[in-house]
């Protein structure tokens, strides 16, 4: 786990607060917040990315010099190269706004400006990095940790998978590729609400952060969203993607032609000029990419009629929203009927069944379970049959640093039921493999080992 850069209230902050900045801090704010949104819009499209946190400390904790304008290309490449291949045709212009960024800044502490003002620029430089990181947090979902030594507790959000937020019913990945480019667009718009250098900038800045507030709410209401007729929903995707590539250019065009009021000199206005306008390029390439695959992904839903019959293996949504396997034993119009392990009938409409049982890897070995003590009272006693491997699941648990903390005490109840439910979802997120816990009531032979591997490091 990673021990540094105490927490996101961190604060050299500014020592040049209380006195006016001059161009050369000036710039490597402006510089430092393009920075970060180059990183977010490649970090963002990339599979279960596990380096954000040490990436940003570690340019953080970079002196200002040559080798720090180096770092700040490499990073960006380094996570360019690893985005998924629907991105690809963002690697060039991304790898070209690294090469700027890197040109920029080495020309702003090699001036006899800079030089003199190190000390200010490391700190203007360390803060947009914090707040970057405050910002991001926010922006994908508030957690009982502060620190950023507790980091991993939601580094794999940043790429705010499908489970992340919960998303169900129609266009699931289509939603979620616009939830992606509001993740790397928001914590831009929101550090020039909150520090930009002008009026202006603090005003489109906040705005901006209404307009996506308001789109990542309709799409997060999976009940509003299927309400909505297929042409409306199409309509709708179009709109919020070219919405967010329409704030991206106009925060990038008000950043240079706002930098010289706020006293950049104009050179430096005109580098920077440069960078926003190969991320507004950016940003409309990515508005292309996700509107072709929502419409590639509705046309293919067209097509595909899926009807289930009797003896089919499905998979369908419990009211707890964990996902389960069984067979069809009835089918009645839209409802279909299935039998639990107890021989008892239960019903789901066909809009509660998400695919072919077939299309998840199955669940081995998970005849020795340990039952909740809320099904078996034997195991919400402390010296119970079963509080050894409970404590140790426990332990394993809250070592992984995965997750907020539970007790120790090798009783099973409502805490550890959640605990089971998160390292399950975990493995469906990270490996595609469901392990049916009942809803956390279950302790399995997999969960118990999955979460000694993730103690574990591996």
């Amino acid at each position: 786990m990673i021990k540094s850069f105490n927490s996101y209230n961190y604060n050299p902050l500014y020592e040049a607060e209380g006195s006016e900045k001059n161009n050369s801090v000036k710039s490597v704010e402006s510089l430092m917040g393009l920075f970060f949104k180059c990183y977010s819009i490649a970090a963002t499209k990339v599979e279960n990315y596990a380096e954000t946190a040490a990436d940003l400390i570690a340019i953080s904790k970079a002196e200002e010099n040559e080798d720090k304008g180096k770092l700040l290309s490499s990073t960006i490449n380094k996570v360019t190269d690893k985005m998924k291949d629907e991105f690809k045709d963002l690697s060039g212009d991304l790898k070209q706004a690294s090469k700027d960024i890197e040109s920029l800044y080495l020309s702003i502490i090699g001036s006899d400006e800079g030089k003199k003002s190190i000390k200010d620029i490391k700190t203007a430089s360390d803060k947009v990095i914090t707040d970057s990181l405050q910002n991001l947090k926010n922006t994908v979902k508030e957690i009982k940790e502060s620190s950023v030594a507790d980091y991993r507790t939601y580094r794999y959000r940043m790429i705010l998978e499908a489970e992340e937020n919960e998303l169900d019913g129609k266009n699931k990945s289509a939603r979620q590729e616009i939830l992606n480019a509001i993740k790397s667009a928001q914590p831009e718009l929101m550090r020039q609400s909150n520090s930009g250098l002008t009026d202006a900038l603090k005003k489109y800045g906040s705005d901006g952060v209404t307009e996506l507030e308001k789109i990542t709410k309709t799409l997060k209401d999976d009940k509003e969203w299927g309400s909505l007729k297929r042409r409306a929903r199409k309509d709708k995707i179009e709109e919020y993607s070219n919405k967010i590539a329409e704030l991206q250019k106009g925060i990038n065009d008000l950043i240079s032609s706002e930098a010289i009021k706020a006293g950049v000199d104009k050179k430096t206005a005109e580098s920077l000029k440069g960078i926003t306008d190969t991320l507004t390029k950016i940003s409309s390439k990515e508005a292309e990419i996700k509107i072709a695959k929502a419409k590639k992904e509705e046309e293919s839903k067209k097509s595909e009629a899926v009807e289930y019959k009797v003896g089919d293996l499905v998979k369908y949504k419990r009211e707890n929203g964990d996902e389960a396997t069984s067979k069809i034993e009835k089918v009645e119009g839209d409802k279909y009927f299935f039998k639990d392990a107890e021989g008892k009938e239960f019903t789901k409409d066909k809009k509660d069944i998400i695919g072919k049982g077939e299309e998840t890897k199955k669940e081995e070995g998970n005849t020795e379970a340990i039952e909740s003590g809320n099904v078996d009272k034997e195991n919400l006693k402390k010296d119970g049959k079963n509080a050894e491997a409970i404590k140790e699941f426990q332990l394993n648990y809250n070592k992984s640093g995965y997750f907020g903390k539970i007790s120790e005490d090798g009783r099973y109840g409502k805490n550890t039921e959640a605990a089971i439910r998160k390292i399950a979802g975990l493995s469906k997120q990270m490996a595609n493999k469901e392990i049916n816990t009942d809803g956390g009531k279950k302790l399995t032979k997999e969960i118990i080992e999955l979460a000694k591997k993730l103690a574990e490091g591996k």
